[in-house]
Parts: C-alpha cells; sequence; structure tokens
C-alpha cells in the first residue's frame, strides 16, 4: 500500500501557515503587545523594520495610536473647537441683546450698582412697559438723577427772578434722554405766595420766572412744584418714554444788592464782534415731525462772549410771529447749538416757506444764565428759506443753502428789549 506523502504533510503545512498568519496579524492587545505603530503603513510593531512595509524606524518615531483613531480624535478636536468658538459667539450676542436680564427678578436689579448700564437699562425698559409698582418707580429715579433748583444770588434791583431747575444723571449712571416739564408750582417770597405766570416755565434753559418787586437786602423765596419727567432709554425710539410726576421742594436765600442790571451785566457791541458774528453765527429752519411742524437751530461757533435775548420767527412779509423764544449762549471755544420746534401755518407750501428771523438781546436771559456779558447788538436774518432734514436730527450740520449767515448786525438800543409779559 502505498502513502502519499502530501497527504501527511497537509496538517503540517496547515499549522506553519496558521503560526506565519497569527505571528503576522496579532493584536497589540496580545501579552507581547508591540512599542507602537508604524508612521508609514499603521502596522503595530515593536522599534526596527516593519514587517508590512520594509521601513526601519526608531522607537521615538513609532505611533502611539493606530491612525484611524488618531483621525478620530483630529475630529473631536476641531469638532469641539468649533463648537467652543460658536458657543462663545452665541454668549456674546445673547449677553449684547440683553435679553438674559429680563429673567431676572426687579429686586436684584434694585441691589445692582446704579453705574450698572445693564440693569438701569432693564428697569427702565420695565417702567415703560408699566412692570414696576409706583414705590419702584420712585426708587428708581431717585437712584439714578439728582433734581437740583438754585437762584442766581447776589442779584441786582429788579421786579421778577427765575428759578432753574436741573435734572442731572447721578455721576457714573448711564446718559439717558431726559424730558421734563414743570407743574403744580407754590412758590413764597418771605413767606407770602406769588403769583405764578401762564409763561412760568419760559427760558430754554428750563427756568422758571417770576414777575416780582425785589428791594436790597436779604430774601426767603421756597415753595413746591411737580417735575413731569419723561425719560428714555438712550438705545430706544425718543417717543418711547417712562413719564412719572417728581415732587420738589425749595428753599433759597437771595440777596439783593444795591445795583442795576446794567452794573452787573455788560453789554458789549464794537465792529470786531459784529464782524466775528456775522462769521460765526449760523440758522437753518428744517421741517420736521409733522408737515406743520418746523425746527429754527442756532448754531454759534467760537463765540467769544455771551450771546442771550429772544429769537422771534416770522414768516416773511407777516408780522404775526410763528415763535418767540429766549435763547442764551455761554462762552465757548467750541460750537454750541440750539434748536426750537415751532408751527408754521397749514397750506404752507415748502416754495413759499421764506423766514424773517430776528434776535434781540436781554441783559435778564444773560443774567439769569449765569452771564456778566452780552453782545448788545440786533442780529436779522431774511429770507431763509425751509429745508428738509431728511430725518438727521442734529439740524446743526445742515448745509447750504439751508444754513444762513446773518444778514443784518446793528447796535442795540435798551428800548427795543422784548417787553416782559
Amino acid at each position: 500500500m502505498t502513502t502519499n506523502p502530501t497527504r501527511h504533510n497537509k496538517p503540517a503545512e496547515r499549522m506553519t501557515l496558521m503560526s506565519t498568519y497569527i505571528a503576522k496579524h496579532k493584536s497589540p492587545t496580545d501579552d507581547t503587545t508591540p512599542a507602537g505603530f508604524c508612521p508609514r503603513c499603521d502596522y503595530p510593531i515593536n522599534p526596527g523594520i516593519c514587517p508590512e512595509c520594509g521601513n526601519h524606524f526608531e522607537a521615538d518615531q513609532l505611533a502611539r495610536l493606530p491612525r484611524a483613531t488618531r483621525r478620530r480624535q483630529q475630529i473631536r478636536r476641531v469638532a469641539a473647537l468649533v463648537l467652543i468658538i460658536a458657543a462663545s459667539i452665541g454668549l456674546h450676542r445673547l449677553y449684547e441683546s440683553r435679553l438674559w436680564t429680563r429673567c431676572l427678578p426687579t429686586s436684584w436689579l434694585f441691589a445692582m450698582d446704579p453705574t450698572t448700564s445693564w440693569a438701569t437699562d432693564e428697569i427702565l425698559r420695565r417702567d415703560i412697559k408699566g412692570e414696576l409698582s409706583e414705590e419702584e418707580r420712585l426708587a428708581q429715579y431717585h437712584r439714578t438723577f439728582a433734581i437740583r433748583t438754585s437762584i442766581r444770588s447776589p442779584r441786582p434791583i429788579g421786579d421778577e427772578f427765575a428759578i432753574r431747575v436741573s435734572v442731572d444723571s447721578m455721576p457714573g449712571t448711564p446718559n439717558h434722554s431726559i424730558r421734563h416739564n414743570i407743574d403744580d408750582a407754590q412758590i413764597f417770597f418771605d413767606g407770602q405766595p406769588v403769583e405764578i405766570p401762564d409763561n412760568f416755565m419760559l427760558y430754554k434753559s428750563n427756568a422758571c420766572r417770576c414777575r416780582l418787586p425785589m428791594q436790597p437786602g436779604k430774601h426767603i423765596i421756597s415753595g413746591s412744584m411737580t417735575a413731569e419727567l419723561g425719560l428714555s432709554d438712550r438705545t430706544r425710539p425718543f417717543s418711547t418714554y417712562s413719564k412719572l410726576a417728581f415732587p420738589i421742594e425749595f428753599s433759597h436765600e437771595v440777596v439783593v444788592e444795591e445795583k442795576q442790571l446794567s452794573d452787573v451785566v455788560t453789554a458789549r457791541f464794537d465792529d470786531e464782534l459784529m464782524a466775528s458774528l456775522q462769521e460765526q453765527l449760523f440758522v437753518s429752519v428744517c421741517r420736521v415731525g409733522t408737515p406743520h411742524q418746523a425746527r429754527l437751530s442756532i448754531r454759534f461757533d467760537n463765540a467769544t462772549i455771551p450771546l442771550a435775548g429772544e429769537f422771534v420767527v416770522r414768516l416773511h412779509d407777516l408780522e404775526l410771529p410763528l415763535l418767540k423764544s429766549e435763547v442764551a449762549f455761554p462762552p465757548s471755544k467750541r460750537a454750541t447749538a440750539s434748536s426750537i420746534t415751532f408751527q408754521i401755518p397749514q397750506g404752507t407750501a415748502p416754495a413759499d416757506a421764506f423766514f424773517d428771523i430776528q434776535f434781540t438781546p436781554d441783559l435778564r436771559v444773560a443774567f439769569e444764565a449765569g452771564s456778566d456779558g452780552c453782545f448788545a447788538g440786533i442780529i436779522e436774518w431774511h429770507g431763509v428759506r425751509l429745508g428738509t432734514n431728511n430725518g438727521n436730527m442734529k439740524c446743526e450740520l445742515c448745509l447750504p443753502p439751508f444754513d444762513w449767515n446773518p444778514d443784518v448786525v446793528r447796535a442795540w438800543k435798551p428800548e427795543e428789549t422784548p417787553s416782559t409779559p
């Protein structure tokens, strides 16, 4: 019987092939775990020659992890970095939007320092929305604003006085837009009640004027009034206001000296001042708001002497004034501006809207504004054309032909001072 040697050797060959395969594809988790992975072919090897690709690598050149694992780790790192950047941008936008402040209790907002702008803005938003109680509203105004009254003293002999009312933000608090008006005033002069005139709130500088003969000596002017405050967030439209009636009580000692108004306020007029005013004083009239509403804007560049008195605006060739307003410009080396809104007659077409404007100095206005000097000249503009500001609220930036220099500057006579109603 003949024996087939190939048949008897097949099991041995199979064992040899299996041993070779196991040795070649041994898992790194076996007892003889290789030191790393081939950087070229990703085969698990020890330092030396890679049996898969034949390249030689030292221990410090081997990869610690398989290529697939390394790729997954890189993808995770990039994804984590992208998520961190996206979350940072989202959190920044959420913080800038201040939407998160709406989730905070009002008591927490009041516990914050008044100089914290986001807390003050959120309290104001809730006030505008009617979400605050009357006690919380008063607390908000007390923590953010200070109301002061003042009467200039000493003062000369005269037949009237002015009480200046100032509403100021507390130091460091956000700068909000403030509107206020005075109502329900009761004033006493040396204990005697004073009659309140119809034009009590007269000066644009927020001073209240009363007619009353004042003789030399010391006097006490006291009383109370209500300041109707309108407060607006600087980031919101001007039409969105929080309104609150704020009671004011005051008492001031006033010293009246044996002097006349002309002894205290110096009226000046010369060719140099006249030339300076003609170059540095500008007016413009722009249509704003409704079709029948206009605004007189006055700009004074590099004023070297106070300009104080009354501006009167009339439609060209008409005697009836559309506007009478007292304005005071203190000395300044920078441009200062003021604006006054008034009504124009219905049916006035822009092509027919030409205005005559006249300024008359008034020593009283200069004194109450705190000045000791005043330009003593009549200033006139003739045929100022109505312009349109196209939504730009800064009318002092209007360009020609809507920015006008004076047409006439002439010396003022005291009898030309506007009479006090």
